[in-house]
């Protein structure tokens, strides 16, 4: 019973070390309240719009021209859309 409670002890604390390490690397995704293009940026790079942390689900766009979705929602470029921005 100890050797398993020192093992998830172990493993907890692996955890949370690796856990931080990959925070510190990465940058929040955030989507355009304009367009709902998402970049890591506080403005647009499309349209130059606000940016927000607050989106739902996303779309990537390969071909805008062939794609039936992107027509849809008026995307002309290529990319990583948000579905719903907030």
């Amino acid at each position: 019973m100890r050797k398993t409670e020192a093992r998830r002890q172990r493993r907890r604390k692996a955890r949370s070390q690796h856990s931080g390490v990959e925070m510190a690397n990465t940058k929040q995704l955030r989507a355009c309240k304009n367009c709902s293009y998402i970049s890591e940026e506080d403005t647009c790079p499309l349209c130059g719009g606000q940016t927000s942390k607050e989106f739902q689900g996303y779309l990537i766009v390969v071909d805008h021209e062939k794609s039936a979705i992107a027509k849809q929602m008026g995307i002309k470029v290529n990319g990583k859309f948000a579905l719903r921005v907030r």
